[in-house]
């Protein structure tokens, strides 16, 4: 309901987390962003015809971050949420491959995450510990969130960094705790 107005490009609607989402881009820029239906005050189609004619503004090409979830014009949702898993948009890091084993039990909580699409894969760890190892190709920051909300049960192992952002987020976490309790 704000008075800024954006013209979008659409390319698809998804569901995720009880949530419909729009996946647009802004008209000029290739940066992709999702924005959720109910939160969408109003939408108007930009008519670029003349005078009583109607004509509707082609929508851009898929831009490079999108084309790995096309196959033809057909949208991949699937592989899209599991890139995407909490809808949140983080540009610094972006999307990456990313690995970190949690316990066989837990194992559902992983996959209500990251779904089990094509960039999700999971394997056996250490049968004797009862851990599984699990990779996704997803954005940065919705696996560093997720490893550090889940931290009792799940250890993140790659990127290098994962590890460290994730011990520097719990560690805070116990200071915070200290300071506050």
């Amino acid at each position: 309901k704000s008075d800024r107005e954006s013209v979008l490009n659409p390319y698809a609607f998804i569901s995720q987390n009880g949530q419909y989402y729009i996946v647009a881009t802004h008209s000029g820029f290739a940066n992709p962003a999702h924005y959720r239906i109910d939160r969408i005050y109003s939408v108007k189609l930009i008519n670029t015809g003349v005078g009583n004619k109607k004509s509707y503004a082609k929508r851009e090409e898929i831009p490079l971050r999108l084309r790995r979830f096309f196959k033809g014009n057909k949208f991949n949702a699937d592989a899209y949420t599991s890139a995407y898993p909490l809808m949140a948009y983080h540009e610094k890091r972006g999307i990456q491959k990313c690995a970190f084993v949690c316990l066989e039990s837990a194992l559902t909580v992983a996959i209500d995450y990251f779904g089990t699409a094509d960039p999700v894969k999971i394997s056996e760890y250490d049968k004797d510990d009862n851990y599984v190892r699990v990779e996704v190709f997803a954005d940065y920051n919705n696996v560093k969130m997720f490893c550090t909300q889940y931290y009792s049960i799940v250890t993140p192992i790659s990127p290098e960094e994962l590890k460290d952002d994730v011990r520097t987020q719990v560690e805070g976490l116990l200071e915070r705790l200290d300071k506050f309790v």
